[in-house]
């Protein structure tokens, strides 16, 4: 059930997602070939919601971590950006969240 609505609460949030990828000139159909670009989209968008970004390297993987004041509807939102910015890793990146955060971790 709590997956369900998950899924639902994506699906509404994914057009404001889409509209502030737009924005920040950000194409949705844009490959994003590495890890500095994703940081870059996040950083423009995150600066504008106060939010903040971090990105480090370690053992072969990537972090890109979105630390915020917004709850779990901000967890939200940043699990579909994150999905949308990248959806051309396939299943070489997995997300954790915490209260405030969350972290795509991706194989490089």
């Amino acid at each position: 059930m709590k997956d369900l609505l998950e899924q639902k609460m994506l699906l509404a949030i994914e057009p404001y997602v889409l509209a502030m990828l737009e924005e920040s000139k950000a194409s949705s159909d844009l490959q994003y070939r590495n890890v500095e670009q994703i940081n870059s989209v996040l950083q423009k968008i995150a600066s504008q919601m106060s939010a903040q970004t971090i990105c480090y390297f370690r053992a072969g993987k990537a972090y890109l971590r979105i630390s915020h004041e917004l709850g779990d509807i901000g967890n939200l939102f940043f699990k579909s950006l994150f999905y949308n910015v990248l959806k051309d890793f396939g299943k070489s990146y997995h997300l954790q969240t915490q209260e405030n955060a969350i972290c795509a971790i991706c194989r490089v």
